[in-house]
């Protein structure tokens, strides 16, 4: 049985899609569950941030655990890790999907 860390999540400019909280305490295993949680627990997070062919996190986020960068999914979590998601907003396409309420499609 996989042993399933208590984290702190801090959703910077996410607001919108997280009912207007910027941190959450989570319990997860790996950055895969992490973003499985948050979308359980915000659906405008899945519904407007995650891709619904493959369930996963939009190109055009960084990841950070305890202020460093991170690509893998499949990355551990233990107890007491801070996990930063922050949306990098160069080129316009996830400002224009994020802030367009109206439009469901995504054009990335």
């Amino acid at each position: 049985m996989e042993e399933v860390a208590n984290v702190r999540v801090k959703m910077l400019g996410l607001t919108l899609f997280t009912k207007g909280e910027v941190e959450a305490e989570v319990e997860a295993d790996d950055i895969l569950s992490l973003i499985e949680v948050l979308k359980r627990r915000y659906p405008l997070f899945k519904e407007r941030l995650c891709d619904p062919r493959t369930g996963r996190l939009y190109p055009g986020f960084e990841i950070l655990v305890n202020g460093q960068p991170n690509v893998d999914e499949e990355h551990k979590l233990w107890d007491g890790d801070i996990v930063a998601i922050i949306p990098i907003f160069a080129g316009g396409g996830l400002v224009e999907r994020a802030y367009n309420p109206v439009d469901t499609q995504f054009r990335g």
